[in-house]
Parts: C-alpha cells; sequence; structure tokens
C-alpha cells in the first residue's frame, strides 16, 4: 500500500467552487469604495465578477493538478525537501505567472492595460495569498490523510511496525508508507525505518543493497528473479512475501545499472 502516493483525496469542485466564487467576489470588490449591496446593483459587477471568477478557477485548478502530479512523481513522505522546492516553483511561482497572464488578457480583452488597471496595487496581493493558502490547504490535508491513513493500517501480527534496532543487513527492502517509510525485515518482520532515502543509502552496504526507484530500496539477497513489466520496468520475483503483497517494481532508468 502505497498511500504517500496514490491515496490523498483533496476537496471535490462543489467544495471548491464556493470559494472559487467568494475569492472572485473579493478581487473585484477590493479597494472599491462601493458596499456589497451597492455594487450587486451595479452592472458591470458580473461580468468583472464572471472574468475573475474564470480566472480564479483556471489558477486554482493549475495548483491542484500540479499538486496531484507531485504525489505521483515526488510525494511527500518519500521527496519532503524536493517536494517542497518543487510545490513553491511550480504550485507558487508558476502559478502566480499564469495568474499575471490570464489576467493580463482579461484587461486587454477589455480595452485596458494591466498597469495602468492597478491590478499590481490591489488584486495581486490578494491572487498571492490566494495562491499560497491553497497550497499551505493541500499539503495540510495530504499530512493529514497520511497520518490517518498509517494510524488506520491493520498489518498481522509479525508484520506490526516497531522501532528499527536491527543490524543493517537483516534489513530485506526500505519503502515509503503513509509519511514516513517502512522497512522489512528478512524474517518477514516489519519496522518503522526513521532513515531517509538518502541517509539509508549512505549506511547500508553498496554491495548488497540496489535503489531500484526513486524510493525503493531492496536487499540483492532477497531477489530470487524478475519478469518484464509495463513500458521496460521489471517487476522483482522475492524469496520472501512482502506486507500486503506490495510489489517491487525496476523503473525504467535503473533497469541497466540493476541488470548489471
Amino acid at each position: 500500500m502505497y498511500l504517500s502516493k496514490r491515496n490523498i483525496t483533496y476537496p471535490a469542485i462543489y467544495y471548491r467552487t464556493p470559494i472559487f466564487l467568494l475569492t472572485a467576489h473579493y478581487l473585484v470588490a477590493y479597494g472599491e469604495p462601493e458596499s456589497f449591496f451597492t455594487l450587486l446593483q451595479l452592472p458591470y459587477y458580473y461580468y468583472a465578477v464572471l472574468g475573475s471568477f474564470i480566472i480564479t478557477m483556471a489558477t486554482a485548478e493549475f495548483i491542484l493538478v500540479v499538486t496531484r502530479y507531485l504525489d505521483k512523481v515526488k510525494p511527500w513522505g518519500a521527496h519532503f525537501r524536493r517536494r517542497l522546492w518543487l510545490q513553491l516553483v511550480l504550485g507558487v511561482l508558476v502559478t502566480l505567472l499564469l495568474a499575471i497572464l490570464l489576467a493580463a488578457a482579461y484587461f486587454y480583452i477589455r480595452g485596458q492595460n494591466i498597469i495602468t488597471a492597478d491590478y499590481f496595487k490591489y488584486d495581486f496581493t490578494l491572487v498571492v495569498c490566494f495562491v499560497l493558502f491553497l497550497n499551505l490547504i493541500y499539503l495540510i490535508i495530504a499530512q493529514m490523510q497520511g497520518r490517518q491513513q498509517l494510524a488506520k493500517l491493520r498489518l498481522p501480527s509479525k508484520h506490526k511496525p516497531t522501532e528499527v534496532n536491527q543490524t543493517k543487513t537483516e534489513v530485506a527492502a526500505i519503502y515509503p508508507l503513509g509519511q514516513g517509510y517502512l522497512a522489512v525485515l528478512k524474517n518477514g518482520e516489519s519496522v518503522i525505518w526513521s532513515k531517509t532515502i538518502e541517509q539509508s543509502l549512505s549506511e547500508l552496504p553498496a554491495d548488497q543493497y540496489f535503489l531500484i526507484n526513486r524510493s525503493d530500496i531492496v536487499n540483492r539477497a532477497i531477489i530470487e528473479g524478475f519478469e518484464l513489466g509495463h513500458s521496460r520496468r521489471l517487476k522483482l520475483i522475492l524469496k520472501i512475501t512482502l506486507p500486503h503483497n506490495r510489489s517491487l517494481i525496476v523503473s525504467q532508468r535503473k533497469v541497466v545499472a540493476f541488470k548489471r
């Protein structure tokens, strides 16, 4: 069970839409002297809110697409620091650039210039706050769901996670689980592994352990063979059974080095 990659559920569109509408209203009303009820009586308000809503939704959905993509390639539990930088670059900086381009197109259609329309004086501050808020919310959701799923995990008695205190050569495989790592020993016992992938590779014997993809380490002693998988990847045949019959897959990048 690869919780850190696949089982994060974000709010559905019918929960997100009211937030987009509220944000669109504030982007239009912020800095305006009219009250809310006065704005409702002005025809231009609805056109402005519609344009603002489209930009807000496009920006917010872009953040969600980026977040879901990064959940697959750089899950928080396996690559927290790298994921944080990628989230800041793609989820914040690139998103803000997209928002500026959409706003510029909106003002151009209305025959205005984004600079003279005071976009950066009023609206951009709210946009930055909105983008940061969404990224933070999605991070909190990922962390909370990861912990909840790990707490609900029920393993057979011999697979109950405990703090690891074994010699390194007894470790058969290490892989992410929830927001941390699980190490499976050669005797079939599962233990909590507190080290990162980088720390593990630096401490484990290089002639016995191999990083078969971005996040899974395997001891060559438990490998019985392999079979071809999808997209030229390899599925390992192991001498032991991992919890929940989890499979270990050698990624395309690692195939040549792994066979060698």
